[in-house]
């Protein structure tokens, strides 16, 4: 029974923070590649960005999203874009100590974005973000920032 009031207290936490996150947002935030990297079996090699970035929503509304539909109708949605337009994937997102994790459930993608900045020397900014994807056997990873989004 404590274990069961202790989770809906923490849903309700989270509720919180993110309905306060969600009534300021009219938009999604566009977040700029800055560094492209494919790897296959032969190595890795930096890759043309062109004209590819990422929209994200509020990354609080999106953890609180994620907890409110469990894993049904809800769930947050990102959107992968360049100049063919964009494409919606919808995600799970969960704090994972100073980093949010976002992830798709059945793909392998993922996207870890840093909630606090921990300072030049540790070369690791609020907003800070890497995005993997596998293609094939291979992986195409982006670098970017989105500091807007943790607003």
């Amino acid at each position: 029974m404590a274990i069961r009031i202790a989770s809906f207290l923490t849903v309700l936490a989270v509720a919180q923070i993110g309905a306060g996150a969600r009534a300021g947002q009219a938009t999604d935030f566009r977040c700029d590649y800055t560094r492209k990297i494919l790897c296959d079996a032969s190595g890795c090699k930096a890759d043309p960005i062109g004209s590819a970035y990422l929209l994200l929503p509020n990354v609080r509304s999106m953890v609180t999203d994620t907890v409110l539909a469990n894993s049904g109708p809800g769930l947050p949605t990102i959107r992968q874009c360049d100049s063919k337009g964009c494409d919606p994937v919808v995600v799970r997102a969960w704090l994972n100590g100073a980093f949010v994790d976002i992830t798709q459930a059945d793909r392998s993608y993922f996207i870890k974005i840093a909630t606090i900045d921990f300072g030049a020397d540790q070369g690791v900014r609020l907003g800070d973000f890497v995005e993997v994807a596998t293609v094939m056997v291979g992986t195409v990873t982006y670098f970017g920032s989105c500091k807007a989004a943790l607003k």
